[in-house]
């Protein structure tokens, strides 16, 4: 697979287009509204100043018709506009995706970092420049968080999930307008008031309900009386009205709190309604995709229909969102009182249908932001797992064929290809050429395709394995410690997980920096015993060439690899290709005497 650019730049230059045309009838609707508002305004003005004048009230009123339609369709153009002008810019967004401009995505998930995680900080899942800044296109909060922990290895991730991003990856207009029309409706803001609906499982109960039922009937008696010709029917009226002010007093006060949050409710549901409508059109093939877009939805049902009758229930209710309207209404008949009993059923019918979709659809975000790679990489592929035959041994396996780290500039990105096999790979070889890279990609490609991802890459065949690293090592001044002591932890950390018997993939960069020589050496050759196992892979650079000589010597499971380098007058040329054995070079001293440093 590579990156469609060509698909891209092309839809963006159609969205433009439309645009443009929006944009036209934008401006002309516009002034049309004006010309027919003044137009009536004129008519209405003549028809008084000219002896109230039937025709031009007529006239005023027609125009004023118009006028009002041309509003309401003034108000779809808006919103069509709107929709555009978002796609265009979540199109534009991919572009800078595939060409590496990270400046322009601003989503950096940054609220999701975690120092304590295995691999979290080493592998840039989250921050500046960033996996989640690359790969993020949800727009919700849940689907934000639900793709963080997609990064983070976490449970959630479906066991068939290749297969489900598979069925999502070639459908790029689905992915586009699912983004901007989740941009466009902003649900953050509102993102809590349908599950807090679904809970409220509470029943106003028989005797309210036949109140509420009953109350209207008394109207009858003023209307007979009036037919009859009793002067009283007027204050008939007036205890009905006084009767149903005193219900509305007295009983539904309770229902306030519950009635005041149905707008948000409303909104949230319609909300749900556009996302689980587009998604919902789409003719999925893959079982475990139809099931998620379906949760809830009920038997041969769909989850935007029972969304919709929420959303229409709540939308009564709010009638009685202003002060002098409600008043009129429960003077009429106990509103209240109804719209109570009919939110409170609807969150008992529907309550949990909407727990098991709202169970869904953060996966559904997350997976489309795990379909991303195969968009906007330069070259990818869906890797392929070792089957899972009981023996662990078998799973501590990573095979890559040009693999590329996504966060690179994808026009000077230099692929390597690496082989691990139960053993520990040694990457010797300058500052700058490339050792930290390499075991950095690695290990990106085994969170990628853990989340069922493709990868930046020819071909990767791998086990699964749990990964923990020891690269970016800071010192804390809040917990007291040092760099050294930071890096201990961490190898500590490396060592619990080795005790677990499960496959694992450890990364270990320049191990015991913050020591003198002989402990380093001392220290990371007992690393290296200890992660001496069949069900161990692993990469480790070094600069320590005594460690390189004395593992030779004790351990069989040690493979070298090394990065080389040319050097000219004033600089140095990396080709940061990755090449078998040790190296032995340095190039510290060229570098000191750059910097003017002999």
């Amino acid at each position: 697979m590579t990156a469609d650019i060509s698909f891209y730049e092309s839809r963006s230059e159609e969205v433009s287009d439309l645009i443009k045309v929006k944009e036209k009838a934008d401006r002309r609707i516009s002034a049309l509204r004006l010309i027919f508002f003044l137009l009536s305004a004129v008519s209405l003005i003549c028809g008084k100043v000219f002896g109230r004048n039937i025709i031009l009230f007529v006239l005023a009123g027609i125009l004023f018709v118009i006028f009002m339609g041309l509003c309401i369709y003034h108000g779809k153009i808006k919103n069509e506009l709107l929709f555009l002008q978002t796609k265009k810019e979540v199109t534009d967004l991919y572009l800078s995706r595939i060409y590496g401009c990270f400046d322009e995505l601003k989503d950096k998930g940054t609220e999701f970092s975690d120092n304590k995680h295995d691999y979290a900080t080493d592998l840039d899942l989250f921050g500046e420049r960033s996996l989640f800044a690359l790969y993020n296109i949800s727009e919700t909060g849940y689907g934000r968080n639900m793709f963080s922990r997609f990064l983070k290895g976490k449970d959630d991730i479906p066991e068939k999930a290749q297969d489900m991003v598979k069925d999502l990856l070639p459908r790029k207009d689905l992915l586009i307008d699912y983004q901007a029309t989740a941009k466009i409706i902003k649900m953050d803001r509102y993102k809590n008031a349908l599950a807090d609906f679904s809970d409220r499982k509470k029943d106003i109960g028989s005797k309210k309900r036949l109140l509420y039922k009953a109350l209207p009937c008394l109207w009858i008696v003023p209307v007979i009386m009036a037919v009859m010709g009793l002067d009283i029917a007027g204050a008939a009226v007036s205890v009905i009205l006084l009767i149903d002010l005193v219900v509305w007093s007295l009983i539904s006060a309770e229902y306030k709190e519950d009635l005041s949050k149905t707008q948000w409710i409303s909104e949230h549901a319609e909300a749900l309604t556009k996302l689980y409508t587009l998604l919902e059109k789409e003719e999925f093939k893959d079982p475990s995709v139809k099931e998620l877009v379906s949760k809830g939805a009920g038997e041969g049902g769909k989850v935007s229909s029972f969304l919709k009758e929420i959303s229409g229930a709540c939308n009564l209710c709010s009638l009685r969102s202003q002060p002098i309207f409600a008043l009129i209404l429960n003077a009429v008949f106990p509103f209240d009182l109804f719209c109570a009993d009919r939110i409170f059923r609807m969150a008992v019918k529907y309550g949990d249908n909407y727990k098991r979709s709202s169970e869904a659809l953060p996966l559904i975000e997350a997976l489309m932001c795990a379909a991303v790679p195969g968009l906007i990489s330069k070259n990818s592929t869906f890797p392929e797992f070792i089957e899972d035959n009981g023996n662990i041994s078998s799973q501590a396996y990573f095979k890559g064929q040009d693999i590329c780290h996504p966060l690179l500039d994808p026009a000077k990105c230099v692929s390597n290809s690496i082989e691990l096999s139960g053993n520990t790979a040694l990457i010797t070889g300058s500052n700058m050429s490339g050792k930290t890279t390499l075991i950095r990609t690695v290990g990106t490609m085994c969170v990628l395709a853990y989340m069922g991802s493709p990868v930046p890459a020819s071909s990767v065949l791998m086990g699964r394995m749990k990964i923990v690293s020891s690269m970016r090592i800071v010192d804390s001044i809040e917990e007291n410690m040092s760099t050294f002591k930071a890096e201990l932890v961490r190898i500590g950390r490396i060592v619990e997980v080795s005790r677990e018997n499960r496959p694992m993939l450890f990364l270990i960069d320049e191990i015991f920096r913050g020591t003198n020589s002989k402990d380093r050496t001392d220290g990371a050759m007992k690393v290296l015993e200890i992660l001496d196992k069949s069900y161990i892979t692993g990469l480790m650079t070094t600069h320590d060439y005594e460690l390189c000589d004395k593992v030779s010597q004790t351990l069989r499971s040690i493979v070298y690899y090394h990065f080389s380098e040319k050097y000219n007058d004033n600089s140095i040329i990396f080709d940061y290709k990755l090449h078998h054995g040790i190296s032995h070079e340095s190039n510290a001293a060229f570098l000191m005497k750059l910097v003017g440093i002999e």
